[in-house]
């Protein structure tokens, strides 16, 4: 592969000839819905979609010429980062939007679990299912097909969006680069989000916000602390949305602010889930929210677009990169080509993921609204 340096100027060539793709009309069928939403916080869904792909992409590359399989990134230090930044982004993204969204009564909290639930369940089970496709096709696996006759294989495929892949699927989490372990944290957001509105309500918003950080901060010190970082990072996001209103500052200078977050996030040696790259993360996703000159970005509409197929390129970039590390690597074995390819690959991870939004996706979010339709005048 190309020195990192390199590597980066051609990712982000890549995204800028992805995002014009998407702004063509071909793709006008993604804008239903996307009107009244966030522009700012869909695109930059996007941006940490894409970034966790090119995380994915150096880790299977190493993992495909390592002799034991590692998933290790040395020489890309960035780019190992950049997904480390952006799950944690990606969690304090569900604690801003959902924060203070649900109303405490019993028809309310079913209307959300359920609606949750077909939102989320479907792209996680197809994603199973392009898991194990491409371990088959790959011959990752020995005889993958043979798991099937066991029960417990179709338990654990079962229990798969929520516990990652474990017991006879475990195999599964070097074609999906183990992104299913993110969603037991989304299930533990949306379980607790009825006590925490409740607390909010009555202890007072910042104050709650306030206690579980310093709460989480103290917690991190424990053997799990990896958890609790993760926690920490919805704790944030839910701060964020409580200061967002209060932050009055010029645009230019909000601008400046971020550009000195990024760059020490990037460039700084210390872990990228450390309490202080947190603090600076949540600070640049502050600024972002309450508006700076990226919003702009954020905000095209092909950005936008990819914004909202954000969660289904998520979970089908791991098989397809997969597949594609494994053909550059033990049939073409030529460590430039796969750089090139990337860009092929990652438009048909966009396009496949647009027909999977469309197919599987927003079917799936239609039908959770079917058993709980909201009253005439309700909120």
């Amino acid at each position: 592969m190309l020195a990192e340096p390199w590597l980066i100027a051609l990712y982000l060539l890549y995204i800028t000839i992805i995002v014009i793709v998407f702004s063509s009309n071909s793709f006008s069928f993604l804008d239903n819905g996307i009107y009244n939403r966030n522009k700012s916080i869909d695109g930059l869904r996007f941006f940490l979609a894409i970034g966790v792909a090119f995380h994915h992409s150096i880790v299977l590359y190493s993992a495909f010429h390592s002799p034991t399989f590692d998933f290790v990134t040395q020489g890309y230090p960035i780019l190992w980062r950049v997904g480390r930044y952006a799950v944690a982004a990606f969690f304090m993204v569900s604690a801003y939007l959902f924060a203070d969204r649900i109303e405490i009564n019993r028809r309310a909290l079913q209307r959300f679990w359920v609606g949750r639930f077909f939102r989320i369940l479907p792209g996680a089970y197809f994603s199973v299912f392009l898991c194990f496709s491409a371990a088959a096709l790959s011959g990752y696996h020995s005889e993958p097909v043979k798991t099937l006759s066991h029960l417990g294989t179709w338990k654990d495929a079962l229990l798969a969006p929520f516990i990652a892949y474990q017991g006879n699927l475990s195999f599964l989490l070097a074609p999906s680069v183990g992104v299913l372990w993110t969603l037991a944290f989304e299930w533990g957001l949306y379980l607790a989000l009825p006590l925490v509105t409740v607390l909010r309500d009555k202890v007072g918003k910042l104050a709650v916000s306030i206690v579980a950080i310093l709460v989480c901060v103290g917690l991190m010190q424990n053997e799990l602390h990896d958890n609790y970082r993760f926690i920490l990072c919805f704790a944030l996001g839910i701060f964020a949305k409580d200061l967002r209103d209060s932050i009055n500052i010029k645009t230019i200078y909000k601008d400046l602010m971020l550009v000195i977050c990024i760059s020490y996030m990037f460039f700084s040696k210390n872990d990228p889930i450390s309490t202080l790259n947190l603090s600076v993360e949540f600070f640049a996703f502050l600024l972002i929210v309450t508006g700076t000159s990226l919003s702009r970005i954020l905000g095209c509409k092909g950005v936008v677009r990819l914004g909202e197929i954000s969660y289904s390129i998520y979970l089908a970039h791991g098989p397809i990169l997969f597949l594609l590390t494994y053909l550059v690597s033990t049939k073409i074995r030529n460590k430039y080509l796969y750089d090139l390819m990337i860009l092929p690959t990652l438009l048909s991870i966009c396009v496949f993921s647009a027909v999977i939004y469309h197919v599987i996706e927003r079917p799936g979010i239609s039908f959770g609204k079917r058993f709980f339709p909201k009253r005439s005048g309700a909120r």
